[in-house]
Parts: structure tokens; sequence; C-alpha cells
């Protein structure tokens, strides 16, 4: 039995924008201050002050000073962590719910984002019954819900939410179906 192809279009991961934009931020500054030191000293014969500075600073300093060591690795660990950053996959922005065959020949995926599965948890929290407010958060993995209860003893008010999102996020098809986590505390 072939397996069935999974659209990845609509499980998209998070964008690995802010350590591009830091890279490309830093380079862009340090080639424009090369190209600006370079036309200067090309059109005077003399390097800028700005440049004049740390290049007689490098100028007095040798390869076993330990400003040179602590340069170098700062520099390493960040070009590994931006090198890490760019190469590691980010976190699913949404989460699969099991696609259906309708027919022989479409197959039809849905998703939900982290977002809405937190919204519509808060919505199915909040019609609870002895349920006063909900707050709800929610990974690819793991939903946790913060409830405060109208009760004086919320008892087994945290269990029976829990089985009730577990057994509402498997009648769903979540795949896969993420842990819930309860919090029930007396309203003051």
């Amino acid at each position: 039995m072939s397996k069935k192809p999974v659209s990845q279009s609509l499980r998209r991961r998070s964008s690995r924008a802010l350590p591009a934009a830091i890279a490309a931020l830093v380079l862009l500054t340090a080639a424009a201050l090369a190209i600006w030191g370079s036309v200067a000293y090309l059109t005077t014969g003399m390097w800028p002050a700005f440049l004049s500075g740390p290049n007689d600073l490098a100028a007095s300093l040798n390869w076993n000073a330990p400003i040179v060591w602590v340069a170098s690795g700062v520099a390493l660990l960040l070009g590994v962590v931006l090198l890490l950053a760019s190469l590691l996959p980010g976190k699913h922005t949404s989460i699969r719910i099991g696609g259906t065959q309708e027919t022989n020949h479409a197959l039809s995926e849905s998703v939900i984002s982290r977002q809405g599965l937190a919204r519509l948890t808060g919505a199915l929290v909040d019609q609870t019954d002895g349920i006063r407010s909900s707050s709800v958060a929610a990974t690819a993995r793991v939903v946790k819900v913060n409830a405060r209860s109208t009760l004086h003893d919320a008892g087994t008010l945290s269990t029976e939410l829990k089985a009730m999102l577990t057994q509402e996020f498997q009648s769903m098809g979540l795949t896969p179906v993420p842990r819930v986590r309860v919090n029930v505390r007396p309203s003051a």
C-alpha cells in the first residue's frame, strides 16, 4: 500500500528572518564603512579618523593578546549561533487536522494555527459550567489551560476539563493530539 501524499504548504515553519536580518545588517554596515574608508583613502591619501583609531589599536596588538582571543571567541560564537539558526528548521506554525480523502483522486488537508487552537480551546473551556474565565497557550504538542472557577472547591473540574479537551482534540482529528495541561483555581 502506498503512502498518501501530504501537502507541506499548509504546515509552514516559522520564518528565520531575524537571524538573516541581523547578519545582513552587520555585513551591510561593515561593507558601507569599508567603502567609505576606501574612497576616503583613495581621494585624500589618508584613512578617515574613524578608521585610524581601530587601525592603530590593531597594529599595536599581537596574535596572543587577550582582546584578540575574546574578540575571536565572540565572533565564532555569533557565527555558530547564526549558522544554526539558519540551518535548523523553525517550529511549525500550525497543527494538522487529519486529512480525508473525499474522492479517489482528491486529497484534502486542513490545518489550524496554534493561536486558533488556543482560541477554540478557550471558547470550549469558557462554555463549561463552573468556569469564570480562562487563558490558553498552545504549542504543537501541548495546550496549557489556566482557568478560574466560580466554585469554592474546584474538585475534579481540572480532570474533567482535561478529559473533555483531549476527547475534543481526538474527534477533531488533530495530528498529533496535543497533551492537555489544566490548572483550575477558585476565584477569590
